[in-house]
């Protein structure tokens, strides 16, 4: 079947990348020259965000387009990091890497938002410099050790033969891992890090907001616009979380029931690699400057669509 080729994943994630490219562009110009005064404390916060959220589409969609070969940790690679020559071995750690620093750039704007509006002459102004640099070391030497364990190729090869379809060509398989124990392991310890962080300062914030509310600190309006900009952040955090919860959630069944069905495997990468666009469209929509931004330039593209062809009936 079409579903379970190479052909299909490599064809739909071009197909998905020339779609949401535009969309990203757009992404960072409404951030870059769009964000009112209003939100400048958050402008590079979100940048943070909208940066990892496209280099994690890239690296799915354009730099690795990855095949996988669930349940076994191997896969083919047809990405351009291949034209370029780029190790496999760097293109599984790259796209492993990206996922996770999306997941603590939410962190890090969570902890951005409580820091300048709760905790701004506290203690923590000393401790937030350390916990963001043990976030980074973290997230980007998390899945190093699974470099050290790749396997010699020709032997792994031939270990999981009997798990995979018979009509790929072996030679251009590329195992991560024999056992794939130590991916899950990995990948569990990097979800439940950053999720239980993300808790902790969902509910900084959520009872802050309730003492600042009986205290009357500030304004209502500052109030109110300091709860609409997270809401929006609550939202596409939501999207990222559900995004990767569903393919991730397949591929460990996967795993455990040893079950090869490579329509679902090629299937659940591509909703993974929908995480990115859906994360963009959501902060343009969400945000109302954003938003407005959106609308001012398709009332413009219309406009100039328009005059282009008042200017050929004339010719």
């Amino acid at each position: 079947m079409y579903f379970e080729t190479p052909n299909f994943v490599s064809n739909s994630l071009h197909l998905i990348s020339i779609i949401t490219t535009p969309i990203h562009l757009v992404g960072f110009y409404c951030i870059l020259f769009k964000t009112p005064e209003s939100m400048k404390s958050v402008k590079w916060g979100v940048f943070h965000v909208h940066i990892w959220c496209t280099l994690m589409d890239w690296s799915l969609t354009v730099i690795t387009i990855p095949y996988l070969l669930s349940p076994v940790a191997a896969g083919v690679p047809l990405g351009f990091a291949n034209v370029l020559g780029i190790s496999t071995d760097f293109q599984c750690y790259f796209a492993l890497t990206s996922v996770a620093a999306e997941g603590m750039a939410f962190v890090l704007i969570f902890e951005n938002r409580y820091f300048l509006i709760f905790a701004r002459n506290t203690l923590w102004k000393y401790i937030r410099v350390v916990f963001i640099i043990i976030n980074y070391c973290i997230v980007f030497c998390v899945f190093i050790p699974l470099l050290t364990m790749i396997p010699e190729q020709t032997e792994a090869r031939k270990a999981i033969l009997p798990d995979l379809p018979e009509t790929l060509d072996v030679n251009l398989i590329f195992v991560l891992s024999t056992d794939i124990r130590y991916i899950l392991i990995s990948a569990a310890f990097m979800e439940s890090f950053l999720s239980t962080e993300a808790g902790i300062f969902v509910l900084l914030l959520s009872n802050s907001f309730k003492l600042m509310t009986r205290s009357a600190q500030h304004s209502l309006k500052t109030m109110k616009l300091q709860k609409k900009f997270l809401q929006a952040i609550y939202i596409q955090a939501a999207v990222m979380f559900f995004n990767l919860v569903i393919p991730v959630s397949y591929f460990i069944f996967s795993t455990v029931s040893k079950l090869h069905n490579q329509t679902a495997n090629n299937l659940s990468i591509l909703v993974l690699s929908l995480n990115g666009i859906a994360s963009t469209i959501i902060m343009l929509w969400v945000h109302k400057p954003f938003r407005e931004a959106c609308f001012d330039l398709v009332r413009c593209g219309n406009k100039m669509s328009n005059t282009s062809n008042l200017s050929v009936i004339r010719f």
